[in-house]
C-alpha cells in the first residue's frame, strides 16, 4: 500500500475539533489523516511526499445534492438564461436581461441555421421577469413564422413554443392535455407546462431526448464539477429505468479514472404524468443496484409528484400565487403515489438480511420525492399511510426535495423519523 502525503499552505478540513492542517495523507484513494507534515507521515515513514499543493490552500471536495447533468446542455443548445453561466472550458454563457435581447439572439440563430432545424434555445427563467407578461408565442413569433422554435425554462418543467411548431404539431384549443395553456381567445399561448404536454412538441422532444443520452452531456458535467471542486455529484432525473442502454455509456466515462466526481443516480421510474407497473420497476431497480461501482451508484428512485414553483406549476395551497394565477399540476395521484412507495419498499424488504445490510452500510435514502408544492408536499407527509401498515416516508424515505413544505410538520417528521426534510431545497 502506498501512502502518499500532500503538503498546502493551509488546508480547511471543516472538522471542528481539527479545524486545520498542512498536510493530509492518502492512501488507497481514501483520506489516511490531516495534521502536520510529520503527524501524517508517523503512520508511514516511507510514504511518499508530494509538494505541488505546497502553495495552495486545499478545502474537502464539495458535494452537489441536487445535481442534473441536463445542465449541459448549456454548452450544446443556445443559451438564453438571465445570469451568465459558466462553461466547462471555463469561459461564460453570455445572459438575456431582456425580451428584447432575447428575441435578438434567437433571430441571429433564425439566420444561420439551415431551413428546417428548429431554434432549440435553453434555460430562459421567468421569474426574473415580474413586469413582463408571459413569454407566450406572439413573442416567438417574431422570431420566424417559417421554423418551430422551442425556448426550455431553466426549471425543465416548461417551455414557450411558437405558432409555427403548434400548428406543425396540431396542438389547438381543442387540445386535452393538461398543461397546455390557453389564452382569453380559448387558443394556446404557447407554454407548454410539463411533461405530458411539452411531449406534444414531438419533433423537438426527439431531438432533446437524443441529447440527453449525447456521453457529452456526463463529460461536460464531470467538467463542471471539476471547476467548481465538486467530488460528489447527483443525478436527480436519472434515466436508467427508462432508457436501459444509458447504463453501459455512463460507465464507460464516470468510471474511469480521469472522470473528476463520483456520481449518485436518483432514477425516473417512469414519465412525470404516467403511470407503470411498480413491482416489476422495483425489481428493475435493484438490479440496477448490482452494476453499481465505486464511482457510478444508484442511490434510489425519484418520483415526480408536481411541477416547479418557478414555473406556476407547483401544487399550492391557499393563498396560491401572488400573482393570482394557481395552475398547478398534480403529476402523480394519492393513490398511483402510495402504491409506487409500497412497491419499492416491499421489494427492498423482500431482499436477504445481506443485501439489507449492505444498502445500509452504503446508502442512506431510498426515494428522492419532488413536492415542489405546498398541498403536494402534504401527500409525502409522515401522517399518510399505505396499505402495508408503514409510513410513507420513514426514516430512509424522507421528502428531500419539498421546498416550501409545512413547517409545522418538521418537528413530528423528526421525532417519528429521527431525519426532518431538510429546508429549503432547491426550486
Amino acid at each position: 500500500m502506498t501512502t502518499t502525503v500532500f503538503t498546502a499552505r493551509t488546508i480547511h478540513t471543516l472538522n471542528p475539533s481539527n479545524p486545520d492542517a498542512t498536510a493530509v495523507a492518502v492512501r488507497d484513494g481514501r483520506v489516511l489523516a490531516a495534521g502536520t507534515l510529520e503527524e501524517c507521515l508517523s503512520w508511514d515513514a516511507d510514504a511518499v511526499v508530494d509538494d505541488r499543493f505546497a502553495d495552495k490552500v486545499l478545502v474537502p471536495g464539495f458535494v452537489e445534492a441536487h445535481g442534473h447533468t441536463a445542465d449541459g446542455m448549456v454548452a450544446l443548445l443556445p443559451y438564453v438564461g438571465y445570469y451568465p453561466f459558466p462553461l466547462p472550458d471555463g469561459t461564460m454563457a453570455p445572459a438575456c436581461r431582456s425580451y428584447d435581447e432575447l428575441i435578438g439572439r434567437l433571430q441571429e440563430l433564425d439566420r444561420t441555421l439551415p431551413p428546417g432545424e428548429p431554434i432549440i434555445a435553453n434555460s430562459f427563467d421567468p421569474i426574473y421577469f415580474p413586469d413582463q407578461e408571459r413569454l407566450s408565442k406572439k413573442h416567438l413569433d417574431q422570431v420566424s413564422g417559417t421554423r418551430q422554435v422551442f425556448v426550455r425554462h431553466a426549471s425543465g418543467h416548461l417551455a414557450t413554443v411558437n405558432s409555427k411548431l403548434l400548428a406543425d404539431e396540431g396542438i389547438t384549443g381543442a387540445a386535452t392535455t393538461p398543461g397546455v395553456a390557453m389564452g382569453d381567445d380559448g387558443e394556446p399561448t404557447g407554454e407548454l407546462q410539463e411533461a405530458p404536454a411539452m411531449n406534444l412538441a414531438v419533433d423537438v422532444q426527439k431531438r432533446l431526448w437524443a441529447l440527453n443520452a449525447d456521453p457529452r452531456l456526463v463529460q461536460i458535467h464531470g467538467d463542471m464539477c471539476r471547476n467548481a471542486g465538486i467530488t460528489t455529484s447527483t443525478e436527480l432525473v436519472g434515466a436508467f429505468m427508462l432508457m436501459p442502454d444509458l447504463i453501459d455509456v455512463w460507465h464507460g466515462i464516470v468510471d474511469a479514472e480521469d472522470f473528476p466526481a463520483r456520481m449518485v443516480m436518483y432514477n425516473v421510474p417512469v414519465m412525470p404524468g404516467t403511470t407503470g407497473d411498480y413491482d416489476a420497476l422495483a425489481q428493475t431497480a435493484l438490479a440496477l443496484r448490482d452494476r453499481d461501482t465505486d464511482k457510478l451508484r444508484n442511490q434510489g428512485i425519484k418520483l415526480v409528484i408536481d411541477g416547479s414553483i418557478q414555473g406556476w406549476t407547483a401544487v399550492m395551497q391557499w393563498p396560491g400565487y401572488y400573482t393570482g394565477e394557481d395552475q398547478g399540476l398534480l403529476l402523480m395521484s394519492p393513490e398511483d403515489l402510495s402504491a409506487a412507495v409500497t412497491a419499492f419498499t416491499r421489494a427492498r424488504q423482500e431482499e436477504s438480511l445481506r443485501r439489507l445490510m449492505r444498502w445500509q452500510e452504503t446508502f442512506k435514502e431510498v426515494f428522492l420525492v419532488n413536492a415542489a408544492g405546498q398541498e403536494t408536499a402534504k401527500l409525502t407527509s409522515l401522517d399518510n399511510r399505505f396499505s402495508s401498515g408503514g409510513s410513507l416516508l420513514s426514516r430512509k424515505n424522507r421528502p428531500e426535495f419539498a421546498v416550501p413544505a409545512h413547517q409545522g410538520r418538521a418537528p413530528r417528521s423528526a421525532t417519528r423519523s429521527r431525519q426532518a426534510p431538510r429546508w429549503p431545497a432547491r426550486a
